[in-house]
């Protein structure tokens, strides 16, 4: 069958964790068959990606969020078409359902704790007290907009946190008042869910669109997504993707190892939400001789090339825990946008940040900038299929 002529859009925006093992080319090629089949139906699926640690909906994430739905539906409406707006804000662990289903209650999920695939974001606030204890040992001056912090003290770390990230807890980095750790992972992105929910409400801008937002938990061994936001009329292109690299994940148990296994990246990223495939682009740039897999690259995401602000909290703590834990100190780091204007842009967000540039510069990281010009004309999993042809 042959496609149609796009008239409709489905903008799918998925908020996940920055775990390496989070997506895949099991992923991926879900994401390409259910593509060409609802574009033999006339819709045009367009899929974002923001990342960070923990998925939380802080503020800054939620205006992000907020642009790209407006700028997508702003982008697809000048064009006479016509814009549905999709979020699914994902946690991941060791999830369990009692009973068969696609949409759950909490009691149905079962989590076995301690899992090695379960969020490391469970220990935020440890994160926390390991960079405080850091920035305590070394006492870094750092600086920010023109304004110079001597941290020498809690206090100083206080006041470097309201000045620069805008904390209005009082609280410094050791004492779970910038950061919290996730509680439950059943019940967090069903909380994040209403986060997101209500901000929409507020904002007169979207008092005329309708977004379906849904919550999940991903467990890595199945690929299952298991649905926790009690919308069971509403099924969507992502339940789809998921459903596809469950089935292709169960024909190829050889793959669950890349899934489950203890996370060791070989590459950390910041990139854009809307590059597709980016880590597989990422790895086809950085690491062109290497195929693809799920735990190979550490990624952060959003609209990073905004140069007038800080990074998102739960972004610089999965920074630092990806340099202290995961063992990318010793390897390298990407910041990669569409163009080289926008990866340049997006480095100076980066290294203009007081923490992040603290980091990069205590543990003797380089930010390399790339950009999608680098690959060869397709997307990766493209080229691959025309060598394969």
């Amino acid at each position: 069958m042959e496609e149609k002529q796009s008239n409709k859009v489905h903008v799918i925006l998925t908020i996940g964790c920055a775990d390496a093992r989070d997506l895949g080319p099991t992923y991926n090629k879900a994401v390409a068959e259910v593509k060409k089949e609802y574009a033999k139906e006339g819709i045009e699926l367009v899929i974002l990606r923001v990342s960070a640690a923990g998925s939380f909906m802080t503020q800054e994430m939620i205006d992000e969020v907020k642009q790209d739905l407006l700028e997508k539906t702003r982008e697809y409406k000048s064009q006479g078409k016509e814009v549905e707006l999709f979020v699914n804000i994902a946690t991941h662990g060791e999830a369990k359902a009692k009973t068969a289903g696609r949409i759950y209650n909490i009691q149905d999920i079962e989590i076995i704790q301690e899992s090695r695939f379960n969020c490391g974001m469970l220990h935020a606030k440890d994160v926390g007290n390991e960079m405080e204890g850091l920035l305590l040992d070394v006492k870094p001056t750092l600086e920010y907009g023109g304004r110079t912090y001597k941290i020498t003290s809690k206090n100083a770390i206080t006041v470097l946190l309201a000045d620069v990230y805008g904390n209005t807890s009082g609280g410094s980095l050791a004492d779970g008042g910038w950061v919290t750790s996730i509680e439950d992972l059943r019940t967090h992105p069903v909380k994040q869910k209403a986060r997101l929910e209500q901000a929409l409400e507020d904002d007169p801008a979207f008092k005329d669109l309708k977004v379906s937002i849904t919550a999940s938990i991903q467990n890595y061994s199945t690929y299952e997504n298991l649905r926790l936001d009690g919308n069971h009329g509403l099924r969507t292109a992502l339940d789809e993707i998921y459903e596809i690299a469950k089935k292709r994940m169960a024909e190829h148990p050889e793959k669950i190892a890349a899934k489950t296994a203890k996370q060791k990246p070989l590459i950390g990223c910041f990139h854009m939400s809307d590059i597709p495939d980016a880590r597989e682009s990422v790895m086809a740039i950085v690491n062109p001789e290497r195929q693809f897999d799920a735990g190979q690259v550490f990624a952060m995401s959003g609209r990073l090339d905004d140069t007038t602000k800080p990074l998102d909290k739960y972004s610089i703590t999965g920074f630092a825990y990806s340099l202290t834990h995961l063992g990318l100190n010793e390897k390298e780091y990407t910041v990669f946008g569409n163009t080289a204007e926008q990866a340049q842009n997006m480095l100076k967000r980066v290294s203009s940040d007081p923490l992040a540039d603290f980091y990069t510069r205590e543990f003797g990281m380089k930010l390399r900038p790339i950009d999608r010009t680098m690959l060869k004309q397709q997307p990766p999993q493209q080229q691959k299929k025309k060598q394969a042809h």
